[in-house]
């Protein structure tokens, strides 16, 4: 599968940080969670439930909504939502 619009997603919505006193851009966690849960392996489902639990909800909506057309029917806007709210 071929997700390059949602690496875009994840750099658009990345944030500058101070890591070590060096600015660099950061992932947004409802962005990068949204990728984990289209990617679908193991790891990455425990870590977007992680990143689920610590993400802007509001931020998340957002996101999903304008993705919405572009996830996988495994994996759509609603399902991802669905578990936010659970959280």
């Amino acid at each position: 599968m071929n997700f390059h619009w949602l690496n875009k997603a994840n750099f658009d919505s990345a944030v500058p940080s101070l890591i070590a006193g060096m600015t660099i851009l950061v992932a947004d966690p409802a962005s990068l969670a949204i990728q984990k849960f289209v990617t679908g392996r193991t790891k990455d489902l425990e870590d977007s439930f992680k990143l689920l639990a610590v993400c802007d909800k509001a931020k998340l909506k957002v996101m999903l909504k304008t993705l919405k057309n572009d996830l996988p029917e495994a994996m759509s806007a609603k399902e991802i939502w669905n578990y936010a709210k659970l959280l």
